[in-house]
């Protein structure tokens, strides 16, 4: 069962207990404490208001809070965008929540970078809204059935699937990709056994195997079971998958794996 997009949403001492008491996943935890919400604050949670009601709305469907009575609704001057901002925050938390620990901490900052894209400027309305479509719709497959919304015509997009986390165990927190040598490759996964270049799980372009994630790295996430599922599930079935490139002795790039990855469904 779906949930509409929100009228309004509200911030309760309900629902700060919610968040600070639960027993929600560690990701969720993780994404709480990232805007400032943690098991040590007393008295009001130190983030902006209307943050507060975007965590608040999804908690209710994460941890089944319940319903929580209105008190002091605010409702936005522009009540389109804020459904829209709403929205998005509540599936970007949602995909956190369905990760490991590590993984979600990509996803908060790709979530991060994506906001301050927004934050710089976007040249017209419409351009503003297809990108918070677009956004939602990449997000879609990673929710809750209870939690996707309904009632919202979303684009076709290429939906994420997976994140990836650094496979380097000496990393400390997920080094995230550098803008500079981002890099994007499409194709089937399959998994390689043959090319000592590029053995592994790969994408598989017109110029030959891309690897994101190595033969002896293959099995220490969650996500790499479920990548090779859905390869061997559909050969034919292109991907994306977006990282760091570093070129391989025989010029095919693979994408750096210990840095964040991740893996989207090419739109149909």
């Amino acid at each position: 069962m779906g949930q509409g997009l929100h009228g309004s949403a509200t911030t309760t001492e309900a629902v700060r207990r919610a968040i600070q008491n639960s027993q929600e996943s560690l990701s969720v935890r993780l994404v709480a404490a990232s805007i400032g919400v943690t098991k040590s604050v007393s008295g009001p949670v130190p983030v902006e208001r209307h943050v507060m009601r975007l965590v608040g709305s999804l908690l209710l469907s994460l941890i089944a809070a319940g319903p929580i009575a209105a008190q002091g609704t605010e409702i936005l001057a522009d009540e389109k965008w804020y459904q829209l901002e709403e929205t998005v925050f509540a599936y970007e938390l949602g995909a956190m929540a369905a990760m490991g620990e590590e993984a979600a901490r990509c996803m908060v900052a790709e979530s991060a970078r994506w906001a301050a894209a927004m934050e710089s400027g976007v040249p017209s309305d419409r351009a503003r809204e297809m990108a918070y479509l677009d956004r939602i719709a990449s997000l879609h497959y990673l929710q809750p059935a209870a939690a996707r919304v309904i009632g919202l015509a979303l684009p076709k997009a290429p939906e994420l699937i997976a994140v990836i986390a650094p496979e380097d165990d000496e990393a400390g927190s997920p080094k995230d990709f550098d803008t500079r040598t981002e890099y994007f490759v499409s194709g089937p996964l399959r998994q390689e056994f043959d090319d000592p270049e590029h053995m592994g799980l790969v994408v598989e372009s017109g110029l030959g195997p891309h690897a994101f994630v190595f033969l002896m790295e293959l099995g220490n996430q969650p996500a790499h079971e479920v990548l090779l599922s859905l390869a061997q599930a559909d050969p034919e079935q292109k991907y994306i998958v977006r990282g760091n490139r570093q070129d391989a002795a025989d010029g095919i790039p693979n994408l750096r794996t210990d840095q964040c990855r991740w893996v989207y469904r090419a739109a149909q």
